[in-house]
């Protein structure tokens, strides 16, 4: 029952992709004005758009921001004042993707390695757990900066880029596997550590524990059904003939 639960962890972690990871919004979007297809309402709505991790891992969420960012127009500079200057360059998530990537692997490894007999489940599930903690953390930090360098530093502080609950459970998750690996490895050495030498058993039952080694074998018992060897009588010394004379 103990093994059995540090798979519901990694399957969570791995469910998790499929819930919002990561939302990107321009903060500057409202001071655009009534400017046609960038004002307003619209704007802010072409502006902000939420991923989920599988959409990171299958490279959908960087084809899907160098879409939008590709297609608005960038204003003249100096024209508008205040208004967030448009990428520079495409937003590479290279490195986001393949940490993700290797975070979800190490999601579905953790299922099956986990469920290993003896310490060998309680190891992998610690060890997956803690790989799987990191990979999935420096991926928020890795989008969040991918998005960032690309839009330059005089937009960058109107981005917003924001970790989403699917994120934050998933991370919680790999790091609740990889605690309860660390217990099941604590508890498993503690049920398979052998009894002392010599120590018998008191409550009357059961074999008794093996005599250390070098001791002598133990005396066998009578056989059973006939009555204990009794010694024979002892006789009186025989007396002397100067005894008799007395």
């Amino acid at each position: 029952m103990r093994k059995a639960i540090s798979p519901v962890f990694f399957v969570l972690a791995a469910v998790c992709f499929f819930l919002p990871f990561f939302t990107v919004t321009c903060q500057g979007a409202d001071q655009l004005g009534d400017l046609g297809e960038l004002g307003g309402a619209q704007a802010q709505q072409e502006l902000e758009k939420t991923y989920t991790g599988f959409e990171v891992v299958t490279g959908e969420a960087e084809t899907d921001l160098n879409e939008d960012t590709g297609d608005t127009p960038t204003p003249p500079a100096g024209q508008i004042p205040g208004i967030p200057t448009q990428p520079t360059g495409d937003i590479d998530l290279g490195m986001t993707q393949i940490l993700a990537i290797v975070a979800g692997a190490v999601a579905i490894l953790g299922i099956v390695l986990s469920l290993l007999p003896g310490r060998t489940g309680g190891i992998a599930a610690a060890v997956l757990g803690v790989v799987g903690a990191i990979a999935l953390f420096v991926t928020g930090t890795q989008f969040s900066s991918a998005v960032k360098d690309a839009v330059g530093s005089e937009a960058a502080g109107f981005i917003e880029v924001k970790n989403e609950y699917g994120f934050w459970l998933s991370l919680v998750a790999f790091l609740v596997a990889a605690a309860w690996g660390v217990a099941s490895m604590v508890m498993g050495g503690r049920a398979a550590r052998p009894a002392p030498v010599g120590a018998g058993t008191t409550s009357g039952f059961g074999a008794p524990a093996a005599p250390p080694p070098g001791a002598p074998p133990p005396a066998a018992p009578p056989p059973s059904g006939l009555p204990p060897a009794v010694p024979p009588p002892t006789e009186p010394p025989p007396t002397r003939p100067e005894d008799e004379t007395r």
